[in-house]
């Protein structure tokens, strides 16, 4: 039984990306979409392929294969595949206009809704939202307001979320505007999401009595710990280390 876990854990050990090796080529080992080495691949569950807007060729030979651009325009000739949502008829791109794909100044478009039917992720067009059970719904994280997904308002620093309010200036300009930065009581932060002077009113401070939740990390053994409101897990070369 030593033998075999031995065996599995070498196994898996010689699986991962090794960046010394230089990059890979489709059906190589990765980790991020800069370890694969050919044009128009991406990493999908650990493995170069080609992104769903490509196709995989080869050559005459049947050897170095190569990712290779799908045809993406209406009446595009085609051989057995076009860029979704159109599709390949009589050797043309054609946009089949049902559901939710319709033509829109000669492009072809699939506008979906939270709610409809989806076979993957890529069939939800709405923001912050996802293919679960053959259905577009809200991310974790956000809330459905009608067919859209609203991103839930959070603090970073802990605490409930204030009133709606507006940013006038940005933070690191403050000096120059004193205490109208934004709309908020005295005490709080207008926070924002992006370039949207939109966002709603937070404690500068955390709140009495309260700490922020230092319950995430990239490694459970780790004795260092970051707020899961403000940081992530960034890996590096096979290690995780955090960053915000």
């Amino acid at each position: 039984m030593r033998l075999l876990w031995l065996f599995l854990f070498v196994e898996q050990v010689h699986s991962g990306f090794t960046p010394c090796n230089g990059k890979s080529l489709l059906g190589g080992t990765c980790d991020w979409n800069i370890d694969c080495e050919n044009k128009g691949s991406i990493c999908l569950r650990g493995r170069c392929r080609c992104h769903p807007h490509y196709v995989e060729v080869v050559d005459e030979k049947r050897q170095n294969p190569r990712c290779k651009r799908l045809p993406a325009k209406v009446g595009q000739r085609c051989t057995s595949k076009c860029r979704e949502p159109l599709f390949c008829r009589s050797g043309q791109c054609q946009c089949v206009q049902r559901g939710t794909t319709t033509l829109v100044n000669g492009q072809c478009v699939s506008m979906s809704r939270v709610g409809d039917r989806c076979t993957r992720h890529y069939d939800c067009t709405a923001p912050f939202s996802a293919c679960l059970n053959s259905q577009c719904v809200c991310i974790s994280g956000t809330i459905q307001q009608g067919s859209q997904c609203i991103a839930k308002p959070a603090c970073p620093l802990g605490g409930n979320p204030g009133n709606a309010c507006i940013r006038k200036a940005n933070p690191h300009i403050v000096e120059n505007f004193g205490d109208e930065i934004d709309d908020c009581p005295l005490g709080q932060i207008c926070i924002t999401i992006g370039e949207s002077p939109m966002g709603h009113c937070c404690p500068k401070v955390c709140p009495l009595g309260t700490l922020p939740e230092y319950n995430y990390s990239c490694d459970p053994t780790a004795r260092i710990r970051c707020p899961s409101d403000t940081h992530f897990c960034h890996r590096i070369s096979g290690t995780f280390s955090a960053s915000y």
